[in-house]
């Protein structure tokens, strides 16, 4: 099975990644992501604090929460409504 996220990853404007994480734009959902390199649903707590700390780095005072849509891919997007759960 693909990955829709993975397979979206392209029409991301990319502005980090390392090993863990990679942090890009998404012109289709107007905001920014931040999402896990690895697949899971369940991050680990250091690669949630990973995400966070990122977040903070990039973006102070913007608001996150974490998607819940994909059953195997963990992500963060700026916080813009309330469907999704803020972190």
């Amino acid at each position: 099975m693909t990955c829709p996220l993975c397979m979206e990853k392209e029409k991301f404007r990319i502005i980090y990644e390392d090993v863990i994480l990679w942090i890009g734009y998404s012109e289709d959902y107007q905001r920014f992501f931040i999402v896990l390199q690895r697949h899971t649903d369940r991050p680990t707590v250091l690669e949630l604090e990973y995400m966070k700390a990122m977040a903070r780095k990039y973006f102070p005072g913007k608001e996150w929460c974490v998607v819940k849509k994909l059953e195997d891919h963990c992500h963060m997007c700026e916080y813009i409504n309330s469907a999704t759960q803020n972190i």
